[in-house]
């Protein structure tokens, strides 16, 4: 018992540790951003989205560039452009079976990245996930606000020029899964949405899982 209570104190200890690193470390990024980690964020989507769709099963074929370009502005558009690509295909696919099973590895896919950021961060406290939520999506041109749980306003998405609303509403799948991985469990809702003619997105957070 005295062993066990030992190692949960540890774990607690590291934990404290983490976090405040961590939100020291946020604090500097919300302050200046190098491009650099804007790459890398954009890097793990691409991945992220790859997989997802099932693009990255297998070895590269020739030509294919497997890192975007080195540059935040153009990367970000480069990206956009494949998310694009896929959600066409998928949008196109009438099979329903085969659309839900998109939707489920957007979500999964994007869940365990989530995942890692909130066990590397150790932040488990509201205005921490809030912020750092906020934080990765200024990165890829998405202005928002609010809290989580709560609601979330988004005022501004670059991918809005890009995206259909029905490409808008399968790729909302990997922002629950991003959320909800970051968050311990929050589930989203929207009400409202920048495709679809609205002035902001409106999303709704519950946070039963906190």
């Amino acid at each position: 018992m005295r062993e066990q209570g030992k190692r949960t104190a540890d774990y607690g200890t590291a934990g404290r540790l983490r976090r405040c690193v961590s939100i020291r470390l946020l604090h500097l990024l919300e302050r200046h951003t190098p491009e650099v980690v804007v790459w890398i964020q954009l890097q793990i989507l691409k991945d992220v989205t790859e997989r997802a769709f099932g693009r990255r099963n297998g070895p590269l074929k020739p030509g294919s560039r497997s890192l975007l370009p080195f540059s935040g502005r153009d990367a970000l558009a480069e990206y956009a452009v494949l998310t694009v690509n896929c959600l066409k295909k998928a949008c196109a696919v009438r099979d329903r079976a085969k659309w839900e099973e998109c939707r489920r590895r957007l979500y999964l896919e994007a869940w365990r990245t989530g995942d890692r950021i909130r066990r590397i961060t150790g932040f488990t406290k509201h205005e921490d996930v809030t912020r750092l939520v906020i934080y990765l999506y200024r990165n890829i041109g998405i202005s928002m606000e609010g809290r989580i749980p709560g609601e979330i306003q988004v005022s501004g998405c670059y991918f809005s020029d890009y995206y259909t609303p029905q490409m808008c509403r399968l790729m909302s799948y990997m922002d629950a899964g991003i959320i909800a991985g970051i968050s311990g469990g929050s589930r989203l809702r929207f009400t409202e949405r920048i495709t679809e003619g609205c002035g902001k997105c409106r999303v709704g957070c519950s946070g039963e899982s906190f």
